[in-house]
């Protein structure tokens, strides 16, 4: 009896791992599946995550699944092959950017903003966001600009510490709230590269 950790082969029906990538009868490359970008690539559902084993993880995987590997294959293959390359893409970029990663580690974890969330209305964090722009916009020698942008990445990495905390406290409304910070100072960031 086939539980819901597993799937047939659509190739020659043999049960495989629900997560596996080839068939382990036949070999075949199999229908990609729906699974959230932490179990693409096997990691531990937490904020902080070592971006180097992500990167060895990403590109195994797509030595694995790259189209250029199915070019002599039937066009069911190549369209699987595609598909998990993609999604392996798309995954990877998204767990290295610290803002989406929150995002999806907050769905994984259930978190549904109430009504109440919906407008980000932290006065301080929004006075702190508006102070930093006035002073970015004011801010006309090297010297200056370099001590905002400065004081601008150390904020950075004390709301990645925060947001690290509230994760692992589970406090997911907190965890978005600094998430959405961050989105402000990241931005801010960029912008005076």
């Amino acid at each position: 009896m086939k539980n819901q950790k597993q799937k047939n082969c659509w190739h020659c029906n043999e049960t495989n791992d629900y997560k596996s990538f080839f068939c382990k009868n036949c070999k075949k490359i199999q229908e990609p599946i729906d699974v959230n970008e932490y179990d693409l690539f096997d990691l531990e559902k937490k904020y902080i995550i070592n971006l180097i084993l992500l990167e060895k993880k990403y590109l195994d995987l797509q030595s694995l699944l790259h189209p250029d590997k199915f070019i002599n294959t039937t066009e069911q293959e190549k369209n699987f092959s595609m598909i998990h390359s993609s999604k392996i893409n798309g995954a990877y970029n998204s767990l290295i950017d610290n803002i989406s990663r929150a995002n999806i580690l907050l769905k994984i974890l259930g978190y549904k903003e109430n009504s109440d969330e919906k407008s980000f209305d932290d006065h301080s964090v929004l006075e702190e966001i508006m102070d930093l722009q006035n002073q970015c916009l004011l801010a006309e020698e090297f010297e200056k600009k370099s001590k905002i942008i400065a004081e601008i990445k150390s904020k950075i990495s004390e709301t990645l510490n925060d947001i690290d905390h509230s994760f692992k406290s589970k406090s997911l409304s907190a965890a978005n709230r600094l998430n959405i910070k961050l989105s402000y100072l990241e931005k801010m960031n960029k912008s005076l590269k």
